[in-house]
């Protein structure tokens, strides 16, 4: 018998959530370890419509990266993630920084998509890992940019433009404008990660670092496909689901 606790146990033996950073929310956030499981869901976002989704299918347990719970509730209605799963008796189980910088996780992942060779691991002050790794080629700005709107399979990829040649590439998947600097002082080209802002294009020019924002969603929602075959790799007797997602912001 497949329990919620055997694969909270499996997840914290490749992610461990003792690695989560000070701010994070990882671990069994709704549900009993004693639950038994015979479908499980993978979804990155821990929201209404992938509870609802993940209930609908008739899964136990719904494994999250983004956590279903971050900051304090002041309340639980009946329209709210949280409300959804303890109603269906779905138990949710989420894995933010552990899965991002686990061997198996987010920038992993990232890293394969535009096939960095050579990848090591880079921490900050907090103990926080991204990578770096160097392409087979050398590209311009413009070929790197188009190659990883391919390659991740987004709507767009933003840069601040220096007419610089790119092959040492450091990943952080998801929000990692707080690694500019400890990309460039590790000897990067090019910083490829998320939820850029406009001084932070300004301040990697400066640096001479050019940095692509390839999007919150698509540089994290590759590595769910990753954490989908694991599961049903370790645990053969239940069902596992990668729930059907978009990408929740538009552009025109």
């Amino acid at each position: 018998m497949i329990t919620v606790e055997k694969i909270y146990n499996y997840i914290n033996d490749i992610a461990p959530f003792d690695t989560q950073l000070s701010w994070d929310n990882s671990g069994l956030l709704i549900g009993d370890f004693s639950n038994t499981v015979k479908k499980a869901a993978i979804a990155l976002d821990g929201t209404y419509e992938n509870v609802t989704a993940a209930a609908e299918l008739g899964a136990d347990l719904l494994i999250t990266h983004h956590p279903i719970i971050f900051d304090g509730l002041k309340s639980v209605d009946s329209k709210s993630a949280v409300y959804a799963a303890i109603k269906n008796n779905l138990s949710v189980i989420s894995t933010h920084t552990p899965w991002d910088i686990c061997d198996f996780g987010v920038n992993e992942v990232l890293c394969q998509s535009i096939g960095l060779k050579d990848v090591r691991s880079l921490s900050d002050n907090d103990g926080y890992l991204i990578k770096i790794g160097r392409t087979d080629k050398v590209y311009s700005e413009d070929e790197f940019a188009r190659f990883v709107k391919g390659a991740l399979n987004v709507s767009s990829v933003k840069y601040n433009k220096r007419a610089a040649d790119i092959m040492t590439v450091a990943v952080c998947g998801g929000a990692g404008a707080d690694f500019i600097e400890l990309a460039k002082s590790s000897g990067a080209d090019a910083f490829l990660s998320a939820d850029i802002k406009y001084h932070q294009y300004l301040f990697a020019s400066e640096l001479g670092i050019t940095v692509f924002d390839a999007g919150h969603y698509g540089t994290e929602n590759i590595s769910m496909s990753k954490l989908k075959s694991i599961i049903e790799e370790n645990f053969g007797d239940i069902e596992v689901v990668l729930l059907d997602t978009s990408d929740p912001v538009e552009a025109v």
